[in-house]
């Protein structure tokens, strides 16, 4: 399931409080992957007491009805079969990362984060908020040694192990990601400064705004059993020619990344390490991210 809203519009949710945001989706997360929900579920987590964990999750009744159902033999709620998230995104991570590890004995791997100081991501996040240009030190691979840059941040990106700030660069004249751990003001030089509105925003990145259809299929290498346990892994749907497809939305901009996440940057000898390729309809389109 994915960030569906059932009953009510985002308008609407965007009017709740941050409370109650936090705890309507913590009675999905709980009710999803449970499958029980009871008021102490609510006590315990937030602290509440009997009567207000009472009110908040009749009022989640309220906005999402046709998601619980109340059963007398568990002493609590469960899903029901119509149960569709609006609060939350519907994965396992927002459960495996709700602070239930010591509950449920879950162990996540925790890549190493990059070192990222909040000094200098302030006024990054000041220049994304008010769409202006900064004037920022940085370094890279390519230019070891800090210099100035111009750029005109638009948005922050994940890619699983690092951050980045997508922006337009003046050096440049395009726009590039840049990692934050490697913006720097380590002399007065260097120190961040805002050089008025950004003409190149959001709207004016094209590889941003570009959408692109990734086909991933199972490794034709695989036999038919190992092909349908892949196409079970990733949800993929099987077309009139038989094979294992599933279709996957990504901006050009970020291609690369999602090309790295689910390895298919790289060839692997063996099948059983490949898993996935790229279907051959779209290889082409892709290819520019491969190198």
């Amino acid at each position: 399931m994915d960030a569906s809203l059932n009953t009510q519009s985002e308008q609407t949710i965007e009017k709740l409080s941050r409370e109650q945001r936090q705890c309507y989706a913590y009675i999905e997360i709980i009710i999803q992957w449970e499958g029980r929900l009871t008021l102490q579920h609510l006590q315990q987590e937030f602290g509440f007491g009997r009567s207000k964990a009472k009110k908040l999750l009749a009022e989640y009744t309220q906005y999402q009805a046709s998601n619980l159902i109340y059963d007398p033999s568990l002493k609590g709620h469960k899903p029901s079969a119509e149960f569709s998230p609006a609060y939350t995104h519907g994965h396992i991570d927002e459960y495996c990362r709700n602070e239930l590890s010591d509950v449920v004995g879950i162990q996540l791997l925790e890549a190493p984060l990059r070192n990222i100081d909040p000094n200098l991501i302030r006024p990054i996040l000041r220049a994304i908020r008010n769409k202006q240009r900064i004037d920022i030190g940085y370094h890279s691979l390519s230019s070891p040694d800090y210099e100035s840059r111009i750029i005109s941040p638009h948005s922050l990106v994940f890619d699983g192990l690092r951050y980045h700030v997508r922006a337009h660069c003046e050096k440049n004249n395009g726009y590039r990601d840049f990692v934050l751990s490697r913006f720097c003001f380590e002399s007065e030089a260097l120190k961040p400064e805002f050089e008025g509105p950004s003409l190149n925003g959001k709207d004016q990145d094209e590889h941003w705004n570009t959408l692109l259809t990734l086909s991933i299929e199972p490794d034709i290498r695989l036999n038919n059993q190992q092909q349908k346990i892949i196409a079970l892994d990733y949800q993929m749907q099987q077309n009139e020619q038989g094979t294992w497809t599933r279709e996957i939305s990504v901006r050009a901009a970020l291609a690369k990344y999602l090309l790295q996440r689910l390895r298919l940057d790289q060839y692997q000898q063996k099948p059983e390490a490949q898993q996935i390729v790229i279907s051959q309809h779209c290889l082409k389109t892709f290819e520019t991210y491969l190198k």
